[in-house]
């Protein structure tokens, strides 16, 4: 007579345990808390990279503005500019349009000046016929600080050692026929850090 066979029976799982749920959970956080950081570093880096390339346009473009301005001007015309290392925040100057009877015919007076408009910042501005009543003018740079390049002012030194003493972030000296530009354009961004950068040109007058 054969006995019936035992047969151990298998126990089919319900379902997860509380604990498994936890740790499922628990990963789940993490990896949206990752996710969210990275997103964030991602968008933080292309706001400050979006903002680099804005001061940088912006700053080449007030130089190169000021570069075609001084270009054209007459040297033995140029008012306000002294000889390194003593910088003037800025200059006058007639452009030479051309001679008539032996003599030459100059325009009007401009100037190219660093104007205050908040604590610690000021404007490139652009004036033709400055402070009389047909006066004309133009804001090149909305974004240039009180001193250039990490420079302390009004301490009679050189602070960043370009040669140059006390130099607001825009600053002239003149050699010659040579007139050295040196501009500093900075914003602030979303973090509250500080963008950065600085520019030097040298233009030599055609007369």
């Amino acid at each position: 007579m054969r006995l019936p066979s035992c047969r151990r029976g298998h126990r089919t799982r319900a379902g997860f345990t509380l604990v498994e749920v936890s740790i499922s959970l628990t990963v789940l956080v993490l990896i949206a808390v990752n996710v969210g950081l990275l997103a964030r570093a991602g968008t933080s880096a292309a706001d400050s990279g979006v903002l680099m390339m804005r001061v940088d346009d912006e700053l080449h473009l007030t130089v190169d503005r000021i570069g075609l301005a001084l270009l054209a001007a007459d040297a033995s015309e140029v008012d306000g500019l002294t000889a390194a290392p003593l910088p003037s925040s800025s200059v006058r100057y007639q452009a030479a349009l051309g001679t008539a009877g032996g003599e030459v015919i100059y325009g009007p007076v401009e100037e190219v000046a660093w104007n205050p408009t908040q604590q610690g910042l000021g404007s490139v501005l652009w004036r033709e016929r400055p402070d009389e009543e047909a006066e004309r003018r133009v804001t090149w740079s909305k974004n240039v600080p009180i001193a250039y390049k990490a420079e302390l002012l009004e301490n009679f030194t050189d602070d960043n050692e370009n040669g140059l003493r006390d130099e607001a972030g825009l600053a002239f000296t003149m050699a010659s026929k040579r007139i050295n530009i040196h501009v500093t354009v900075e914003r602030t961004d979303k973090e509250g850090q500080l963008v950065s950068t600085q520019k030097r040109s040298v233009v030599t007058c055609r007369n």
